[in-house]
């Protein structure tokens, strides 16, 4: 038999999962089951105003939170234990303050996956490796067997069972992912229909990023809210921003 290969997560500063890693984190039991989600969302659907788009008047486009991309995957449930009964997962110390906890593991889970990074204007970038069951990224380029790169949907904890002193000493704990695709390998050329992710350069403002993907400076004001921006003048040089398509009743 072969060695068992646990789960592991990874979080990195970069679309692509490479560098220095930020964390890495594996499974203390491998899931039971994998949920894996594709996702197709059509806007348009053969009116005149669409027509010519694309086949019978249709055009493709990828809904839902602008970071993220499908496919998706899902881990419905998986256990961690604090009470010595499985073996401690990684180098991670099921213990706070000399007493069972996993609330450890769970503060190295979130720095992973899940805290706020200033620089990339939200969560880690992930890198998810088991077997060869990993769905294919949105590009399949990216794609290596047992792979998956993207960014953290959500994460839900529920704590089951707590030792005499009150730590939680057991939970099961939920996390889905939606893939990212790197930017270098996104579809050429600057059309309003395509997602674009874009670096800021020395000089860029969001009305003359937008003219030159839309067409028109107007929409500056939709990209700052899509990029959490607090403002339209908050970019700098090295930012990357993201530029989704944007419907015809928005523009």
């Amino acid at each position: 038999m072969g060695q068992v290969q646990k789960l592991t997560i990874e979080g990195f500063n970069t679309i692509d999962c490479t560098g220095t890693a930020i964390g890495k984190i594996e499974l203390q039991v491998n899931p039971e089951k994998l949920s894996f989600k594709y996702d197709i969302n059509w806007d348009g659907g053969g009116d005149e105003e669409n027509a010519g788009e694309g086949a019978a008047g249709e055009s493709i486009k990828i809904l839902g939170a602008p970071s993220y991309e499908f496919p998706a995957f899902e881990i419905p449930i998986f256990l961690i234990d604090a009470t010595g009964v499985l073996p401690a997962p990684g180098k991670i110390v099921l213990e706070e303050g000399g007493m069972p906890s996993v609330l450890p593991y769970i503060t190295e889970m979130k720095k992973i996956c899940y805290n706020y990074i200033e620089k990339i204007h939200g969560p880690p970038f992930v890198k998810i490796t088991w077997g060869k069951i990993m769905p294919a990224s949105a590009n399949a380029q990216d794609q290596v067997d047992g792979v998956f790169k993207g960014r953290l949907n959500s994460m839900s904890v529920e704590f089951t069972l707590f030792g005499a002193e009150g730590n939680p000493v057991r939970a099961e704990i939920t996390m889905s992912f939606g893939s990212a695709i790197n930017p270098e390998t996104r579809p050429t050329g600057n059309s309003p229909d395509l997602s674009h992710l874009i670096e800021v350069k020395y000089g860029d403002n969001l009305p003359k990023l937008c003219k030159e993907v839309y067409g028109s400076p107007e929409f500056f004001l939709q990209i700052a809210k899509i990029n959490n921006l607090p403002s339209i003048y908050a970019i700098e040089p090295g930012m990357q921003l993201l530029f989704p398509p944007l419907d015809k009743a928005s523009r």
